[in-house]
């Protein structure tokens, strides 16, 4: 809509775009042929633009009375034939010099969109002409670019590419339906603007259906919204100077998506809320300013694609948003096929109240039933229509890779070369949607086995602790990737749903209102989380993202350790950062932010995926020496077997090693009760209990509070 962009430059200093794709040839005269991914493009003569501005079509008949006289610039009442007729009398003549500056800029967008694929139509025309046809915008119609004689005379492959995105768009339901999906709408059966706004309502020529929905959240309360354009000034006062822009509102009309109608309150009147007073703009102004449709935060995003694609460097707010773009236009096998990823953890499949797929004694039932589970998505992913599936083993073991190979899905794990844990990037294919497969919650959360990427840590970004889940939709999103699903105990659902709430999820394993441990069983767990892959597939679930930078801190356990892990975090970071030049503009860590507060270590990092790898750089680097962690599973063992004085000794040398885990105080506290040694136990015990609160995982802490009661009852 380059009339209401028109306006913005000039008032508000908006981001306006326009779009088009790739280009081949086509004859003009003695020109060469131009074509954008296989459609052709040409230059229309001023009759035939006349005859398609003419002509009437969904935008004419979508238009209000106040859209009609607006555009004539009268605050008379103007017929449809008037309004039809004065657009197609505005059509010119290209001169050479015009075209052949939209020659090479349509040249340079096939260039600079090779592999990708965009849907359009057999013919695209560009049309010229006075600009008195849209207020001096750029727009289209149908599958005709129309270009005021302003426009047509500075070619610009940002505003071409915008413009030719809103006629793929147009051209392509089901391709506009997935990149839609990308920030969070889902499609609506179309809705008829109520007629309570019909005095001043606006129609963008560019998106004039209300034909999507999307989530947004006013206070504590979300709402199911579309975006409908308004004027703030009657007719009088948008013709008379007063610049109408100033005032141009986005209303949301609450709607009932199953239903396909418009909410109205007890008096009849249609529920709208101000996006103003909503998180509208914050969802929306991904890398710009102009929020005032879906269609246009894409059609923007897909110019700066283009952009970007050409070598320009380019600072965006939502770096992502580009991404994701880049990845569901083009061919995410190699083959064409769209993927989906499903990463598994090892903590929390369906089927039992205990079992983990690495943990000692339960690691055999634990690995059949989370492999079970990770099949079981996969193939709900395929019914959805992504014949592409692959599943990331994050910790290498944890799943049966031969079974989930005869099931007809690739497997990958941290000893291919192409890993990034806990994703598969660098070298592998794009990803469209993934699954969280098995997950806990976040340090502290009260689920089973709940921790931040280890035992040692907790995590915050931005104030607010974070979990695995979160993180790891954080990263995906930074990838391109929109985290769909999550699967695992009740706190791993409840930290996805808090980051985002339209996320699908189940609860494998939860506790009930007695405290007791509850789990889908082994035979009804495939069947739900297979419903729920297909259904996830298919919801219009956003990328993730955060404001940037990111203020990020890591809690160890002690200040010994923090202190150690300064130095450790340092060089990896360097590492981590030559590692991932290919995915990283710009460093990990914001230079010289990293630094030790107390039992803390404390950064900033400038992107998402910075903010990502850092986090689990810096956790690992709070890690205990891995000598350390190998007599801790050997205590566990030799306890688990009842050789008490083995495991004592075991953690003795684990504790020689790393004073600082207080969980090994209570392991060993726990084995010298049952071996008898009640004094020792009450000391450990009591140096356990002193410290509780550095104890991340819920059941360890009631370990250690148990074992305390227990040891000084005896």
């Amino acid at each position: 809509m380059r009339a209401v962009i028109r306006l913005a430059r000039l008032t508000l200093g908006l981001v306006v775009g326009c779009s088009s794709t790739t280009s081949t040839e086509v004859s003009f005269g003695s020109e060469p042929q131009l074509s954008v991914s296989g459609s052709v493009v040409r230059f229309a003569s001023a009759a035939e633009g006349r005859a398609l501005l003419g002509a009437p079509d969904g935008f004419t008949l979508a238009l209000s009375a106040f859209d009609r006289s607006l555009r004539l610039g009268t605050a008379r009442d103007v017929s449809d034939d008037e309004y039809r007729s004065h657009v197609g009398a505005q059509t010119l003549e290209w001169t050479r010099v015009e075209r052949n500056e939209w020659v090479r800029e349509v040249r340079e967008l096939d260039r600079a969109l090779q592999g990708l694929e965009l849907c359009l139509p057999p013919e695209v025309l560009l049309v010229k002409t006075t600009g008195r046809d849209e207020m001096g915008a750029a727009y289209t119609r149908g599958a005709a670019i129309v270009l005021p004689v302003e426009q047509a005379a500075r070619a610009r492959i940002g505003l071409l590419a915008h413009e030719l995105f809103h006629i793929a768009s147009r051209a392509c339901p089901k391709q506009r339906e997935r990149l839609y999906a990308l920030i969070g709408f889902s499609p609506l059966p179309r809705v008829s603007p109520p007629s309570e706004h019909e005095e001043r309502r606006i129609t963008n020529p560019d998106a004039e259906r209300l034909d999507a929905y999307v989530v947004v959240e006013d206070g504590a309360e979300q709402h199911n919204v579309v975006p409908l354009l308004v004027s703030g000034v009657a007719i009088e006062q948008a013709i008379s100077g007063h610049n109408w822009f100033r005032s141009l509102k986005v209303l949301l009309l609450e709607i009932d998506p199953k239903l396909g109608r418009i909410e109205r309150d007890a008096g009849g009147r249609p529920r709208v809320l101000d996006a103003a007073r909503t998180d509208w703009t914050s969802r929306l102004a991904k890398n710009t300013d102009y929020a005032i449709h879906p269609e246009e935060v894409l059609a923007e995003n897909f110019a700066l694609l283009v952009k970007r694609r050409r070598g320009e460097r380019l600072e965006l707010n939502a770096p992502e948003l580009v991404d994701a773009l880049e990845a569901s236009l083009g061919s995410v096998s190699g083959s064409g096929e769209r993927c989906a990823l499903v990463v598994t953890d090892d903590d929390i499949p369906s089927g039992s109240a205990t079992a983990g797929a690495l943990f000692v004694g339960e690691d055999e039932l634990g690995r059949r039933l989370l492999t079970n589970d990770a099949i079981a998505v996969a193939r709900g992913f395929v019914d959805a229509g992504f014949p592409c599936v692959v599943v990331a083993d994050s910790h290498e073991g944890a799943i049966d890779a031969a079974r989930v190979k005869a099931a007809g899905f690739r497997t990958t794990t941290p000893t291919d070369p192409t890993w990034m844990w806990p994703l598969v990037g660098v070298a592998g294919p794009r990803y469209d949607v993934a699954a969280l497969v098995g997950y806990h919650g976040r340090a502290g959360a009260g689920g089973f086995r709940d921790h931040t990427l280890n035992d040692f840590v907790s995590a915050e970004m931005n104030g607010k602790d974070i979990g695995e889940v979160e993180l790891l939709a954080l990263g995906l999103s930074a990838l391109g990737t929109r985290v769909v699903l999550v699967t695992g105990d009740h706190a791993a659902v409840a930290e996805a749903k808090a980051a985002s709430p339209t996320i699908e999820s189940v609860a494998v394993r939860w506790r009930n209102v007695e405290g007791q441990s509850r789990f889908l069983s082994e035979s009804e767990a495939p069947s739900i989380l297979e419903a729920a892959a297909r259904r996830a597939a298919k919801k219009a679930v956003p990328l993730l993202t955060s404001k940037v930078p990111l203020e990020l801190r890591v809690r160890a356990r002690g200040e010994a350790s923090a202190k150690a892990a300064v130095e450790r975090a340092s060089s990896a970071l360097v590492a981590g950062r030559e590692r991932l030049s290919t995915l990283l503009e710009g460093p990990l860590v914001v230079e010289g932010t990293l630094t030790r507060e107390g039992k803390s270590l404390v950064w900033r990092s400038p992107t998402a995926l910075g903010a990502f790898v850092s986090l689990i750089v810096v956790a690992s680097a709070c890690r205990p020496p891995q000598e350390a962690w190998g007599f801790i599973e050997e205590g566990y063992r030799a306890y688990q077997a009842g050789s008490y004085e083995t495991a004592i000794a075991a953690y003795e040398r684990a504790l020689e090693l790393d004073p600082d885990d207080v969980a090994t105080w209570c392991r060993i506290g726990r084995a010298r009760l049952a071996h008898g040694k009640r004094a020792e136990a009450r000391a450990a015990f009591s140096a356990a209990m002193a410290r509780i609160d550095d104890v991340n995982d819920q059941q360890m802490k009631e370990v250690c509070t148990q074992g305390a009661s227990d040891a000084a009852a005896k």
